[in-house]
């Protein structure tokens, strides 16, 4: 599904797989229903909506853990400006949240790494860091993909955690 803008308003676009399922027509009223922090739910018009978001819970129950828009890997690495603008604006709650951090680097890529990513590996990384070491170093030290310690290590550097010495080569900030 996508929105979209249609004259004054915002519509959505649904499959025709699902409009078939669930037996929807053009001029139905449907509501959206906030059931918790980021959780819509679709209800026709006119149910009461403290039942509504009653019998969502009882169904599906709370949503445990937030979804990051880069899991399972963690991190994320894009080539171009296009492809930034893309996922800013596609996951810009994650990204206002904190859930996802990110920063260009000087070779023009976006690296970007998920709280959960951020919060398990840059004390590995920090640690690992009492002398000059390149990512390559590092991933085989920490046995991580290097795409993902190259995005911490541009994050780590943005928080002033990390310096690069010369170019692929960082160490912490003592």
């Amino acid at each position: 599904m996508r929105f979209f803008r249609h004259g004054e308003v915002l519509a959505i676009s649904l499959p025709e797989s699902l409009r078939k399922k669930l037996g929807l027509a053009e001029g139905q009223e449907y509501d959206f229903v906030e059931v918790q922090d980021g959780v819509l739910a679709l209800v026709k018009s006119g149910l009461k909506l403290a039942d509504v978001k009653q019998a969502v819970l009882k169904k599906t129950g709370p949503v445990s853990a937030p979804f990051s828009p880069l899991e399972p890997s963690g991190f994320l690495v894009l080539s171009g400006e296009l492809d930034a603008k893309t996922f800013s604006s596609r996951h810009e709650a994650a990204i206002k949240s904190g859930d996802v951090k990110g920063v260009r680097g000087f070779d023009k890529k976006f690296y970007l790494v998920s709280r959960r990513f951020f919060e398990t590996n840059a004390r590995r990384i920090l640690s690992a860091l009492s002398e000059e070491k390149d990512s390559l170093e590092l991933s085989q030290t920490l046995k991580l993909p290097e795409e993902g310690i190259k995005a911490l290590l541009y994050v780590l550097k943005e928080e002033g955690e990390v310096i690069e010495k010369k170019r692929g080569a960082f160490r912490r900030v003592l």
